[in-house]
């Protein structure tokens, strides 16, 4: 209803902007569910082709209607290997925003991890947080026990969350199968076209950690990813992303570094021209999204 009410009412230009994390032959370990199948991602990309012009985020125009820009967060070697050739073969822009403590470490996001160890081992019942003890509840599930953990190490500082980490590899002894990308697959989506912004350096909620360190992480992201592709990094996506996440001082000191616009993980559409500093809502896609709905 929302959906229809927004299309036939609202004759303002409007921008859809679809936030999408990995794309997988199989999403089987998806602790997100924010991985989408190859399949699903081509039958996505067909129903948008479809209905919509799909823009570069660098090239919002004002026009009538409805325009979809695409993005990418995290930097995932799955967007080199698997959503590379897609767009290229169906002539669509995007945007791919990376964590660049993780480019060129051949290691998952630090949550990624996390929640892949916590949900595979069923003996690990307890995780000790900065001093805090989390414990797993009693009918909690794995994965809603693996969220709480998380949501207490996003705003820890970064060698309380190494030692964390390296407590959950010693107690499950596997390897995690997933990286992001190295430098040299960043350079091949920036010579194919495509734009890299930033998704800030260690993927901690920027609210959380002191507001000078946040400040560093910002500029830092950007200083990293312009020297390594010898591009001008435009776009700041917010990790995490949520209200919470996201303060006025952070979104002026990313303008002040040199950021044209930042990105959030709210829901919703954005009517052009977006006002000044306002950050770009998103459509967090799923391997159940909805597209026939995405006014909604």
């Amino acid at each position: 209803m929302v959906h229809w009410k927004t299309r036939l009412l609202d004759r303002h230009p409007k921008l859809i902007v679809l936030l999408y994390h990995r794309v997988l032959d199989d999403p089987s370990e998806n602790p997100f569910n924010t991985a989408v199948s190859t399949e699903t991602f081509q039958t996505q990309l067909e129903y948008v082709i479809d209905q919509y012009p799909v823009v570069p985020l660098s090239d919002v125009e004002l026009r009538n209607g409805v325009q979809v820009t695409l993005t990418f967060d995290d930097g995932y070697e799955d967007n080199f290997r698997t959503v590379l050739p897609i767009l290229t073969k169906k002539r669509l822009s995007a945007t791919f925003l990376l964590t660049t403590d993780y480019i060129n470490t051949g290691m998952p996001l630090w949550d990624w991890e996390i929640a892949l160890r916590l949900n595979s081992n069923k003996k690990i019942s307890r995780v000790e947080v900065d001093g805090v003890i989390v414990s797993k509840m009693s009918n909690e599930t794995r994965s809603s026990f693996a969220r709480r953990v998380i949501e207490h190490l996003k705003g820890v500082d970064i060698l309380d969350l190494a030692r964390v980490l390296g407590t959950l590899r010693n107690q499950s002894n596997w390897e995690v199968d997933c990286r992001c990308m190295t430098w040299d697959e960043v350079d091949e989506l920036r010579k194919a076209g495509f734009e890299i912004g930033s998704h800030g350096c260690s993927h901690r909620s920027l609210t959380r950690i002191p507001a000078e360190e946040a400040i560093d992480e910002v500029a830092n992201s950007k200083r990293i990813i312009e020297e390594h592709t010898g591009s001008k990094c435009r776009f700041l996506a917010f990790p995490f992303g949520g209200r919470g996440d996201i303060s006025d001082l952070l979104v002026s000191a990313a303008h002040q570094t040199g950021f044209e616009r930042c990105l959030n993980n709210t829901r919703g559409y954005n009517r052009i021209p977006l006002p000044s500093k306002a950050c770009f809502n998103r459509v967090m896609v799923t391997e159940e999204s909805d597209f026939r709905y995405l006014l909604g």
